[in-house]
């Protein structure tokens, strides 16, 4: 495990030192480091703690979880997403916070539909601390902010028109988020060039070039809503 050899490099410590830190034998170091043996999860672990490093590292060689989209699948599957499946996704270390995943689904040049189409159903879904949510998107991409304050008014419409399907328990939250966000200068296709968007206040207000409409959302929800129960019910 390249990975382990690094970090043990890193802290300057031989294998010998490793071992007695952590309480394994120094062959069986060595067999890891090697790549000959896997270690379980009670030896990572017991890694992690010697040399002072989250368990992240041993999967990936890096202190904090990617923000790539096969970095945030699983994240985003646990939030609601749960047809989302993206080839060579990786297991995040530790779960983040929900207003920072948000934030990381949308804050991408070009977003994707999946995960864009899913979105209210995800901010429906959850609750939220609005604060934060606008404080990760205005860190992660200069549009984030806006994207989900488009989706998040896209959520409360269909709530109106029909009731969101499986609730919002967190509407209060969208509503204090949708007044922390400003207006946009500058309009914002996603990445969709050439697209037409409905015309509808939500997408002319905050600038948004999108070509699905309401019921294309709320088609997307029922569907996530509908999998979502069957998992339940299984």
């Amino acid at each position: 495990m390249k990975h382990l050899r690094a970090a043990r490099i890193l802290r300057r410590l031989t294998q010998k030192d490793l071992a007695d830190r952590c309480g394994l034998r120094q062959s069986v170091i060595s067999r890891i480091e090697g790549g000959f043996r896997e270690p379980g999860l009670e030896e990572v672990v017991r890694l992690a703690g010697a040399l002072d490093l989250p368990v992240e590292w041993f999967l990936t060689g890096q202190e904090r979880s990617g923000k790539s989209l096969v970095d945030i699948s699983q994240e985003l599957r646990h939030l609601g997403l749960v047809d989302l499946r993206v080839p060579g996704e990786r297991v995040p270390g530790a779960h983040r916070n929900p207003e920072e995943v948000a934030a990381l689904a949308v804050g991408t040049e070009v977003p994707d539909p999946r995960v864009l189409e899913g979105m209210p159903a995800i901010l429906a879904w959850n609750r939220w601390r609005p604060a934060l949510l606008v404080a990760f998107a205005q860190v992660t991409h200069p549009k984030a902010p806006t994207r989900l304050a488009w989706l998040a008014e896209i959520t409360l419409l269909l709530d109106r028109t029909g009731g969101f399907p499986g609730g919002i328990p967190g509407a209060d939250d969208l509503v204090n988020f949708l007044q922390r966000v400003e207006r946009p200068d500058a309009s914002d296709n996603l990445g969709v060039t050439g697209a037409r968007s409905p015309e509808h206040r939500a997408w002319t207000y905050w600038r948004i070039q999108y070509p699905m409409d309401l019921q294309g959302f709320r088609d997307r929800a029922i569907t996530l809503w509908s999998l979502r129960q069957g998992q339940t019910d299984a």
